[in-house]
């Protein structure tokens, strides 16, 4: 307590309770506390407090106080953090305790009681030897997740052969979590049905799907031991959302995760992937294509011009058996037995570009309800002329299976790219040049030939020495595109046709064929000419 009319306080000590006390220090009279520092630890002391009030410069001083005796010990440990470091582990830290040669680590999972020593760190028993590195924290293994627990810690040190401990901590409570799914992604799908992935989490021993109701609510629709969920009777084209919990249950405790992002599911209608056209005459043809699970009709598109509109020929449904003049599904009634699907088109003239596009579509509506057609993307072009497209290896067929999905591809008909992709499916032989067998140089050499361009080289890096060196920006059908190690180390040449596509007489198992310009059956395009 402070007395108004103090002016300071004297503090004295001594080492016995009957020695000579020494002034260590003096405060002012609004002052009630002193620190008294270079104290042995262990060490008891005895000090007494004498006020004093200042008078015409002079001291009159109190009564001494009461004699007290303190030993000096380990203050208590403070800043204890916790920091997860695994579903069941968690790293508790503190901050140095002046004097402390050890840390003992106790915990409980009732706050009042229970607790038990779980770490030692440094000098904690008497056995435990100076050359024990200290440390300011420890890793808590073994915990059940989702479960709360309580630890305090003590410092302690070796006093004259015995342990010392200081006050315990403040009680610091945590408990360990499973952490967030992650990376949700589509594994696989197709027209009604997709398996959802996630990164395996360590320690959950299930894991609760969710997608989002009509409500705005999300629903759990399943409970999976692994990290994949197959979702099932989706409606193509209609977009699904979905979050992913993890969950470990153990010792009775369930613990849960935070959900994860939300992700969005749409299946959709795959595209056509390859047309064929057979029994090619001067006014007729035939379409050929391989079925699209889950259509349910398909659009057979057709144009005079590769950069012209598409005009729809015929609507070919699953359900429609038609003559073979107008379609022909040839008996096949349901979409699980749809193997290849044709269509037969008359009154064409003769000796004439034609270019063809497929697109499947299936109807999403129930049998009483309106149709909900969604279509799938158009199929890669067909390119068809009639009467002059029989190939000497395939007769009565020309095949042309799709590259890329992205983009249709545009052939555009400059004479050279017209020479060269008449020989589609023309074998590949080393060293020929054609009428009916190439190797790449020679498909490039027999095409310019035919067209009435220049007399090109055998050979690709001579074919690219002797042209006009062009970048990939200015490329224009009827162009040279070289593969190899390096512009002074080609290995194969195939011509431009446009639409990032490429015809080429590939290698002896594919023959002449087209293909992306970036296809991977080469090592990598190093450059690009133009024939003058």
């Amino acid at each position: 307590m402070i007395d108004e009319e103090v002016n300071g306080y004297e503090v004295y000590r001594s080492d016995r309770i009957d020695g000579d006390f020494k002034k260590v220090g003096q405060t002012d009279g609004k002052t009630s506390n002193f620190v008294d520092t270079g104290l042995e630890m262990g060490h008891r002391y005895y000090y007494k407090i004498v006020a004093f009030r200042e008078i015409e410069g002079s001291k009159l001083y109190s009564e001494d106080s009461f004699v007290m005796n303190i030993i000096p010990g380990l203050a208590q440990v403070e800043g204890v953090k916790s920091k997860q470091k695994s579903y069941n582990e968690m790293v508790l830290s503190w901050n140095e305790t002046q004097g402390a040669k050890g840390y003992i680590v106790s915990m409980s999972d009732r706050k009042d009681s229970g607790y038990r020593v779980v770490s030692r760190v440094g000098i904690t028993t008497l056995d435990d030897t100076d050359d024990k590195q200290l440390s300011t924290q420890t890793t808590i293994r073994n915990l059940v997740t989702g479960k709360e627990y309580y630890v305090k810690i003590q410092a302690c040190t070796i006093l004259k052969g015995k342990l010392k401990l200081g006050a315990e901590s403040e009680v610091l409570s945590f408990k360990t979590n499973l952490s967030q799914p992650k990376n949700l992604h589509v594994e696989e799908s197709n027209y009604q049905s997709a398996v959802l992935s996630w990164d395996k989490l360590s320690g959950a021993t299930e894991y609760e799907v969710y997608r989002l109701n009509d409500k705005g609510e999300y629903q759990k629709v399943a409970t999976v031991k692994e990290n994949t969920y197959k979702a099932e009777n989706l409606i193509t084209g209609v977009e699904y959302t979905y979050k992913v919990q993890a969950v470990r249950n153990s010792d009775k405790v369930i613990a849960k995760s935070k959900p994860s992002s939300e992700f969005i599911v749409s299946t959709i209608l795959n595209p056509v992937e390859e047309i064929k056209a057979s029994e090619i005459t001067t006014n007729s043809l035939k379409l050929n294509w391989k079925e699209v699970e889950g259509a349910t009709g398909y659009l057979v598109k057709r144009s005079t011009s590769i950069d012209g509109e598409f005009a729809e020929i015929a609507n070919i449904k699953n359900s429609e058996e038609t003559e073979n003049s107008e379609a022909s599904q040839e008996g096949l009634e349901s979409v699980e037995e749809l193997k290849e699907l044709s269509y037969n088109e008359e009154g064409l003239s003769d000796d004439t570009n034609y270019f063809y596009q497929i697109v499947a579509y299936r109807n999403t509506a129930s049998e009483d309800e309106e149709e909900e057609i969604v279509n799938s993307e158009a199929s890669i072009i067909l390119t068809v002329k009639t009467n002059k497209t029989i190939l000497p290896v395939t007769p009565n067929s020309i095949s042309y299976s799709q590259i890329v999905r992205d983009a249709p591809v545009n052939i555009v008909g400059g004479t050279v790219v017209d020479y060269a992709t008449s020989r589609v499916g023309c074998p590949y032989i080393w060293a020929a040049s054609g009428p009916n067998s190439f190797d790449c140089s020679g498909l490039v050499m027999w095409s310019y030939r035919k067209a009435g361009g220049r007399s090109l080289p055998h050979n690709a890096q001579a074919q690219y020495n002797c042209t006009t060196h062009i970048s990939r920006d200015n490329l224009q059908p009827g162009d040279l595109v070289f593969f190899g190690g390096s512009t002074s180390s080609i290995n194969h040449v195939a011509i431009y046709i446009g639409g990032g596509m490429v015809v080429h007489a590939a290698n002896p198992s594919s023959g002449v064929k087209y293909s992306s310009i970036d296809s991977a059956s080469y090592s990598r395009t190093v450059g690009y000419s133009r024939v003058n």
